[in-house]
């Protein structure tokens, strides 16, 4: 899935669908805290890197490597988190105003019924 497609799809439907009915998609991961992820994934890390490449120096060349990558990847995705986040929140304000909309309404409406009771009494 590509940045315009997780873009497109960062609506609150798709949020409360997923958050009520455990669309596909769902990590058992998601249970375990975030050190511990962490801990587990730069845990295997290490071992396969220990396993594959016998040579500490150049071990640790590719750690490097790696983990410059990942810092990338890990600024950008924290990006469009944030993003994300501001187009939730904007979508639940825009819901928030219809809702109180909603509320005049009715009251509105409770404030007729009752008008027209005591003027029917």
């Amino acid at each position: 899935m590509n940045i315009k497609e997780i873009w497109d799809r960062a609506q609150l439907n798709s949020l409360e669908n997923f958050i009520l009915y455990e669309a596909d998609g769902y990590k058992e991961s998601a249970k375990k805290g975030y050190t511990q992820r962490l801990d587990e994934a730069d845990a295997n890390m290490n071992r396969f890197f220990e396993e594959h490449i016998k040579d500490p120096k150049e071990r640790e060349k590719l750690i490097e490597y790696y983990y410059q990558q990942a810092e990338e990847y890990m600024e950008v995705y924290f990006e469009i988190g944030l993003l994300l986040g501001a187009k939730i929140e904007h979508q639940i304000s825009l819901r928030m105003e219809e809702m109180e909309d909603i509320l005049k309404r009715k009251n509105r409406i409770k404030a007729r019924i009752k008008a027209r009771r005591r003027s029917g009494d």
